[in-house]
C-alpha cells in the first residue's frame, strides 16, 4: 500500500494528540515521562516534525501499547482520512470545520480569529490575596 504523506502527517499528529490527551498528561507531563523534548512533541502535534520509529516506540511504551497496536491504530485512521480525502481532494478544503459541520462552542464562535496568549507563570500581584506575604 502507498501511503500519502500529506494524510500520515495529519494521522501521527492526531495519534500523538489524542493518546496524550486520553493519558492526561500535557505536552510537558508526557515530555518528563517519555523523555521526548516538550518542544519536539508540540511539533509533532503541530505537524511540523515527524517522529522516528524510535520514538513512536516510546509512545507507544507512555501508553502501554506495543508498536503493532500503535501502528494498527495509525492503519486504521489513515484509511479514514483517506476515504475523506476522496470527497475533499484539498487537504485544506478537509480540515475547514464548515466543510465538517462540527459544531462550535458559543464562545469560540465570539472569539473566532482572536489570538490569546495565556501564561501560568504571568501573576499580578494585585491578584494574589491580602494576606499574601512573598
Amino acid at each position: 500500500m502507498k501511503y500519502d504523506s500529506e494524510i500520515l502527517t495529519k494521522v501521527i499528529q492526531q495519534t500523538f494528540l489524542s493518546r496524550r490527551r486520553q493519558l492526561g498528561m500535557t505536552q510537558l507531563g508526557l515530555s518528563l515521562e517519555s523523555r521526548i523534548t516538550r518542544q519536539f512533541i508540540s511539533q509533532v502535534e503541530s505537524g511540523k516534525r515527524s517522529p522516528s520509529i524510535f520514538t513512536m516506540s516510546v509512545l507507544a511504551e507512555v501508553s502501554n501499547q506495543t508498536l503493532t497496536e500503535l501502528f494498527s491504530g495509525i492503519d486504521s485512521l489513515y484509511k479514514d482520512y483517506e476515504k475523506i480525502k476522496e470527497k475533499f481532494p484539498s487537504l485544506k478544503d478537509l480540515l475547514k470545520e464548515e466543510s465538517l459541520n462540527i459544531p462550535r462552542s458559543k464562545a469560540a464562535s465570539q472569539n473566532k480569529g482572536k489570538s490569546y496568549v495565556h501564561s501560568a507563570r504571568r501573576s499580578k500581584k494585585a491578584d494574589l490575596p491580602t494576606n499574601f506575604d512573598p
